[in-house]
């Protein structure tokens, strides 16, 4: 049988120290659920909940390193014009309707001095559509002082009878250090379930009936 000599012991501690001091450590998360709008989503425990500026801003979060300014935040309010869509057909309301234009009047209400740089009209938010745009703008600190040049990445989406913009941002030179950990925050967003998983809900597939084509009167036929 083979025995571990007493000599040996301190190099497999010393290894075992090693190991244990590069081992990866799994980071704790802050986990937000809205009361109001039915969302959840999630940003490290390090961050804190700041006040919203903005009035339809539900929850905003900033990361503990001020020099980059970084942040998330979700927007929510009651759209239900798109409420007699089904969802399959979701992906197309949101492509019409929340395309460039739509972006470059958004960010224009939103922030000073923007300009867009990118727009992808198909996108996700958890289980909705969306559509992202990424951009720039001037964060003003303080007067008489240059402003902070910042970079976001936004998605908007309509889901049930409510819009979610959800945005992400970060002073310019450093949103390459915070993207991945963005793209996570943007990956935890869940929304309450507004569609039933069936289409024709809880009724018989009346979808798959055989089509009874209706008669349409001709031109001068007398209706009684």
């Amino acid at each position: 049988m083979f025995k571990i000599k007493l000599r040996h012991i301190p190099i497999f501690t010393a290894i075992a120290l090693m190991l244990l001091q590069y081992s990866p450590v799994k980071a704790d998360v802050f986990l937000y659920t809205d009361p109001d709008y039915d969302f959840v989503f999630s940003v490290p425990d390090t961050w804190t909940r700041q006040t919203a500026v903005a009035s339809l801003t539900q929850a905003r979060f900033v990361a503990p390193v001020p020099a980059d300014h970084a942040y998330c935040e979700v927007s929510a309010n009651k759209d239900a014009r798109f409420t007699i869509y089904p969802e399959h057909l979701m992906g197309k309301v949101m492509q019409e309707n929340f395309d460039s234009a739509f972006w470059e009047a958004e960010i224009s209400n939103r922030f000073i001095n923007p300009a867009l740089t990118k727009t992808r009209i198909i996108a996700g938010l958890d289980k909705a559509a969306a559509t992202m745009a990424q951009l720039e703008y001037d964060l003003i600190l303080e007067e008489n002082k240059a402003p902070v040049r910042m970079y976001a990445t936004m998605l908007v989406s309509v889901y049930g009878d409510t819009r979610y913009t959800m945005t992400c941002g970060a002073k310019h030179d450093s949103y390459h250090v915070w993207g991945d950990l963005f793209g996570s925050v943007f990956s935890s967003m869940t929304l309450a379930n507004r569609y039933h998983v069936v289409p024709t809900g809880y009724y018989r597939n009346f979808l798959a009936d055989k089509k009874h084509p209706i008669p349409h009167a001709r031109l001068g036929d007398i209706m009684k």
